[in-house]
């Protein structure tokens, strides 16, 4: 019987040896599978990253400090970052020279698109054209500008509807109204909507008494009917058109307008302006003269600022624009593959907000 035990003892030890034995050699044998994925998986990525390069695009705007164009910087950094690719953005500081130069410069550079919030209305056209001639795609964004038809594409808020759809709600909430238009010289979607604006609350008949305010500009007299326009269909009556120097402070420029105009005794009880930088303005004025009641403002943005103002003060209605629809607009013309003609234009969506529903918006950041 013992015999018997121990032969059995020793078969099992040898069936133990085996089963090890087998065990190290699975392991043995993962291992070595380990390492060889391994290392086609690191030749593999490293041909992957080989292949793809980095693509370079630009920006030039006139004040990256700016929430309006840091808003769109922003969208643009993200979109692109997505795709594994660079932005350099510039600040011109509403210098259209600097602004033709720093375009150059990013084309130097390898940039393959460049977006471009024009500054002013015109002076890159030259700019606009070499970079363009050069292969270097250019994208104007947030507004056009003279050159815009040698342009890749032209991105911009419906600047038209947004003024026609200003003066549409006053039209219907308003009996009569006479009427200040505050826009800003030398920018083309300030111009299209205040001219949009007009054209539907009177007409197209053209008014003499524009006046263009420089930086402390001087003032024109306007003690009779000249200058004013008046609508034969209803009590709007469009009393005079006040446009500051486009560039930094448009904020205290306007201020600094609205309140002459108040010293002077001006007759208008309804502010619309092109954009809610003026609008604010406007309203320190108003605020400071104790008229802020008496004076109401409609304007375009849907800044954080202007829903702030549509919550708190006389500010009756903004249309809102999307600055991360433009920004997202641009990214696909920039990774657009297909060629097209020069000087497309998209026209991103806007949307009336008054202060009967703008408790349903976020007012501390763009939409």
């Amino acid at each position: 019987m013992l015999k018997k035990m121990e032969k059995a003892v020793k078969s099992l030890r040898k069936a133990g040896r085996r089963e090890n034995f087998a065990a190290f050699f699975v392991c043995l044998n993962i291992f070595l599978l380990s390492c060889i994925g391994g290392f086609f998986y690191l030749n593999m990525h490293g041909v992957f990253l080989k292949e793809k390069e980095f693509r370079i695009f630009g920006a030039v705007f006139p004040d990256t400090s700016d929430e309006y164009y840091h808003e769109i910087l922003t969208q643009l950094e993200t979109s692109i970052g997505a795709e594994g690719d660079f932005l350099l953005s510039r600040d011109c500081g509403y210098d259209f020279e600097l602004q033709g130069s720093l375009m150059r410069e990013l084309a130097d550079r390898g940039a393959e698109t460049i977006f471009v919030c024009p500054c002013r209305d015109s002076g890159l056209q030259d700019a606009i054209r070499e970079c363009m001639a050069r292969g270097v795609r250019i994208i104007l964004v947030g507004r056009s500008c003279q050159g815009a038809e040698d342009a890749y594409a032209v991105i911009t808020s419906d600047d038209r509807t947004a003024g026609e759809t200003l003066a549409g709600y006053i039209d219907v909430e308003l009996n009569s109204a006479k009427i200040l238009l505050l826009g800003r010289e030398g920018d083309a979607s300030s111009r299209e909507r205040i001219e949009s604006f007009r054209s539907r609350i009177v007409g197209n008949a053209e008014e003499s008494g524009d006046r263009k305010i420089e930086t402390g500009g001087s003032r024109t007299p306007d003690d009779s009917d000249e200058g004013r326009q008046k609508s034969d269909e209803n009590g709007f009556e469009i009393v005079r058109t006040v446009q500051v120097e486009n560039g930094k402070k448009e904020m205290e420029k306007a201020w600094n307008e609205i309140r002459g105009e108040l010293r002077q005794g001006g007759k208008f009880d309804l502010i619309a302006a092109a954009d809610e930088k003026l609008a604010a303005g406007a309203y320190a004025a108003l605020k400071e003269a104790g008229c802020e009641d008496r004076v109401r403002i409609v304007a375009v943005d849907g800044s954080p600022v202007g829903k702030r103002m549509l919550r708190a003060s006389g500010y009756l209605a903004t249309v809102m624009e999307y600055p991360s629809i433009l920004a997202s607009e641009a990214v696909k013309q920039a990774y657009n593959k297909q060629e097209q003609e020069p000087g497309k234009t998209i026209c991103t969506q806007v949307k009336l907000v008054t202060k009967n529903i703008i408790y349903s918006y976020d007012i501390d950041k763009w939409e």
